[in-house]
């Protein structure tokens, strides 16, 4: 995450170092934000940080306006950090879900996990096992256990039982990755099936009196 230290130089004509310019240039393109680096005797050392990353050009200003000639962009290549949490990407489990057979049978919901740095960075280079266990409902989670690839893993997540249901996720290799924070999941109803009926009391009724009929509709799992 840290830029680390460039060095900075001025040249008169024909590469000769100029030793007797001095003056206020800027690095620009960083997520750490504009590092000024001032110019004494012909050179300076300048140092920023960037937090995302990828490629990244960063341009150098001649804030002091003296006419000098620019270096073109510099490239830097910035990579993630050592892994350090696990965090939801992606997730359709942000929403309702229709109840789905407890095999997974191409239902259920879809839960992703990436594997990232201290500054939200996916660390591809992670190699780890992770769970996901599940409070409330009849729920089954596919696989039990999921390897990382590429700093992410996914998990099929089903249940017979409308409402809701917690998930939490389990570090099994014992990295020692901080967990995200449990994820709801709210399962309803499935398309109807059946109707059934019920009566209030025994279901004897004395002529001339009146009596409660329910009527429900349930899907598939009741």
């Amino acid at each position: 995450d840290d830029l680390g230290l460039v060095t900075l130089s001025a040249f008169a004509v024909k590469g000769n170092g100029a030793g007797a310019f001095d003056g206020l240039v800027h690095l620009e393109g960083l997520s750490g934000g504009r590092v000024e680096a001032e110019l004494v005797g012909g050179a300076a050392v300048a140092s920023g940080s960037h937090h995302v990353a990828g490629t990244v050009a960063v341009t150098l200003v001649d804030a002091a306006s003296s006419g000098a000639a620019l270096p073109p962009a510099l490239a830097l290549l910035f990579v993630a950090g050592a892994a350090s949490e696990l965090t939801f990407v992606g997730s359709d489990a942000s929403s309702s879900v229709a109840v789905v057979s407890s095999g997974g049978g191409g239902g259920g919901v879809e839960v992703r996990l990436a594997v990232v740095d201290q500054f939200g960075n996916e660390a591809a280079s992670f190699q780890g096992q992770v769970a996901l266990a599940a409070d409330g409902g009849v729920v089954t989670v596919m696989p039990s256990v999921a390897s990382v690839v590429g700093a992410r893993a996914a998990f099929t997540v089903a249940s017979t039982a409308a409402g809701p249901v917690l998930l939490r996720v389990v570090d099994v290799g014992s990295a020692g990755l901080t967990p995200p924070s449990p994820l709801s999941v709210q399962f309803v109803a499935a398309a109807a099936r059946r109707v059934s009926l019920s009566v209030s009391g025994n279901g004897t009724v004395t002529a001339g009196g009146s009596v409660n009929i329910g009527v429900a509709v349930h899907d598939q799992y009741d």
